[in-house]
C-alpha cells in the first residue's frame, strides 16, 4: 500500500506528465480520499490529466493491477483527441459507441483489459451491454471513477438536446459502495453547479475551482453584417497572409452557415484556396476547411490531425459544435462566433479555446438584433457597449472575483480600449495582412 502523494508521483511518472498544478493535485486528494468531487478549472489547464492518473494511482494505492476509470464525454472528437494522446504515454484506453470500426474494443472494455474507457452518456445508459457492466463482477471489483468530462453539459444540453446527460445520476445505485463521481468543467455559474450536482445524485461534494477568466484573450463584439461581407474580409486576409495566417476557428450555430461560409470562401479565394496556390485540392493543401457533425469520422480526424500541428496549412477551421470541447490546440489565434450560442456557459467554453500558448489570442462575436432565442446573460454580453466586457461575460461565473475583471485597456475588450492611453493599441479587426 502506498500514501496518496506517493501514488500520485508514481503515476505522473509513469505516464509522463509535468509536475502537476496546485488544484490538479488537490482535485486528485479529495477523490481518492472518498470524495466526490467538482473540478471547475479554465480550459488548457489540464483537467484530463486529472482522471488519466486515477487508474495507476489506485493501482498503486490497492498495490495490484487492474482499476477502471469510466468517462463519459459529450463528443466523438474529444474521446479521439484524448484516446490519440494518453496511448503513447502507456495508458490502455478505449473509446465506444457508433465511430468505434475497431471489433476488439467492446470486448477488451467489458473484459477490463483496459485502464480507462470512453462513451456517451447515450451508448451508457441506452445501450443494455454497458449499462448492465457495472454489475458484472470485474467492475464492481475494479471500477474506481466514474468521470463525467465536460460537466456544464449535464444542465445545458440535458433538457432537450441530449437528454441521456440528464439521467446519468440514475447509474448511483448501479456503482459499487466506494466509487465516487468526479466531475470537471471549465466553467459553472451557481444555478449550473446545482443543477448538475443534483442530476449526478452527488453527495458531499469537494469542490476545486479557478476564475475561467484567461488574462491572454482579448474580447470584442461587433454588428452584424452580411455573410457575404464577412468572407470577403476573411478571403482577402488569406490571400495575402496565406500560410501564416493567424489560426482561426470560426463557430457557427446553424450548420447551413457554416456550409455557405465555406462555400463564399472558397469561392472568393479560388486559386488561392490552397497553399502554395493552385495546388492541387486535398485536405491536406487546403488554407480552409469544415468540421461538423456531417463530418465523417476519418474528415474529422484529418482535420484534428492537421489543425493540431503548430506550422498547419490550414488556418481557418469553420465549425459547429462538434469541434470544440476538450481538444487542445494550442496556437489558435481566433475564435469568431457567427452568432452566439445560446447559453453564456458554451459561450466562454468555446472561447476557451483561444490562446492556449499564453500567447495574446481574440475572441470576437458578431452579434445582432435578429438572435432572440439566447439567454438574457447571452443578450446582456451581445448588447454591452458602456461596461468592461469582461465583468460582464463573467458576471455570473463561479470563482471569478471582481479583481479578476479589472480592465487593460485594449488588452482586456473593445470597450475599455476606448479608453485606453496606451499609445500603441491593438485593433479588434479581422487580420488583412
Amino acid at each position: 500500500m502506498s500514501d496518496i502523494y506517493e501514488a500520485i508521483e508514481y503515476a505522473r511518472k509513469q505516464l509522463g506528465f509535468a509536475d502537476l498544478k496546485d488544484k490538479q493535485l488537490l482535485a486528485i486528494k479529495h477523490f481518492v480520499e472518498g470524495s466526490d468531487t467538482f473540478a471547475i478549472l479554465p480550459t488548457g489547464y489540464g483537467k484530463s490529466v486529472i482522471y488519466s492518473l486515477l487508474p495507476v494511482v489506485f493501482d498503486r494505492m490497492r498495490g495490484h493491477c487492474g482499476s477502471i476509470v469510466v468517462c463519459v464525454s459529450p463528443l466523438t472528437s474529444l474521446m479521439i483527441d484524448q484516446k490519440s494522446k494518453l496511448l503513447p504515454r502507456g495508458l490502455k484506453c478505449e473509446f465506444v459507441g457508433e465511430a468505434q470500426t475497431d471489433d476488439n474494443a467492446v470486448g477488451e472494455v467489458l473484459t477490463v483489459k483496459v485502464q480507462l474507457v470512453f462513451i456517451s452518456p447515450e451508448n451508457l445508459l441506452g445501450n443494455p451491454t454497458f449499462r448492465t457492466m457495472f454489475l458484472k463482477k470485474i467492475y464492481k471489483d475494479n471500477l474506481v471513477a466514474l468521470v463525467i468530462d465536460e460537466a456544464h453539459c449535464v444542465k445545458t444540453w440535458g433538457d432537450k438536446f441530449r437528454v441521456a446527460f440528464a439521467m446519468i445520476g440514475t447509474l448511483r445505485n448501479l456503482l459499487p459502495e466506494k466509487t465516487q463521481i468526479l466531475a470537471l468543467s471549465a466553467t459553472a455559474t451557481k444555478p449550473t453547479y446545482d443543477n448538475v450536482v443534483s442530476r449526478l445524485s452527488m453527495e458531499n461534494v469537494s469542490v476545486v475551482g479557478l476564475s475561467p477568466m484567461r488574462d491572454n484573450i482579448r474580447y470584442a463584439v461587433q454588428a452584424v453584417t452580411s455573410l457575404d461581407d464577412f468572407s470577403s474580409k476573411l478571403a482577402t486576409g488569406l490571400r495575402h497572409m496565406q500560410n501564416i495566417f493567424p489560426k482561426m476557428v470560426i463557430f457557427c450555430t446553424k450548420y447551413d452557415n457554416c456550409w455557405s461560409l465555406y462555400l463564399l470562401l472558397r469561392s472568393k479565394l479560388r486559386s488561392h484556396f490552397t497553399f502554395p496556390s493552385d495546388c492541387i485540392d486535398l485536405q491536406e493543401f487546403r488554407l480552409v476547411d469544415m468540421y461538423s457533425s456531417a463530418s465523417t469520422v476519418e474528415m474529422k480526424e484529418k482535420v484534428l490531425m492537421s489543425f493540431s500541428k503548430v506550422d498547419s496549412t490550414l488556418r481557418v477551421l469553420i465549425a459547429t459544435t462538434a469541434f470544440g470541447m476538450g481538444v487542445d490546440i494550442p496556437n489558435i489565434r481566433w475564435i469568431v462566433h457567427w452568432s452566439p450560442p445560446r447559453l453564456i456557459e458554451d459561450y466562454v467554453q468555446e472561447t476557451g479555446r483561444a490562446g492556449r500558448d499564453g500567447l495574446t489570442a481574440t475572441a470576437l462575436l458578431v452579434y445582432g438584433h435578429l438572435h432572440r432565442t439566447v439567454s438574457s446573460s447571452m443578450k446582456k454580453y451581445g448588447q454591452n457597449f458602456t461596461t468592461c466586457g469582461r465583468k460582464c461575460l463573467f458576471a455570473d461565473f463561479l470563482f471569478a472575483g471582481s479583481e479578476d475583471s479589472a480592465g487593460k485597456g485594449c488588452g482586456c475588450c473593445d470597450v475599455c480600449a476606448l479608453s485606453c492611453d496606451c499609445g500603441n493599441c491593438c485593433t479588434f479587426d479581422l487580420p488583412v495582412k
